[in-house]
């Protein structure tokens, strides 16, 4: 009687693990794949004739200019 109970406990214990496992691997190749993606944009973005879609340097000047309104006084910042 306890064999049968192990192995269906077993059983689950699997199904669990598989199921975790395979949607680790399901998000692993979105990002693999989004990454990918940013990859190739960026790469084609510097050959002679493509145009740049991946401006960085804009970023970070929105950001620079965001943070100088920032009150940082009142969080306990350095």
């Amino acid at each position: 009687m306890y064999t049968i109970e192990a192995t269906y406990i077993i059983a689950i214990t699997f199904l669990v693990f598989s199921t975790l496992i395979s949607g680790t691997v399901n998000l692993h190749n979105k990002v693999t794949g989004q990454a990918k993606s940013y990859l190739e944009t960026e790469i084609a973005s510097h050959t002679k004739d493509g145009e740049k879609e991946f401006r960085p340097e804009e970023f970070m000047r929105g950001v620079t200019i965001f943070e100088k309104d920032m009150d940082t006084a009142g969080q306990g910042k350095i």
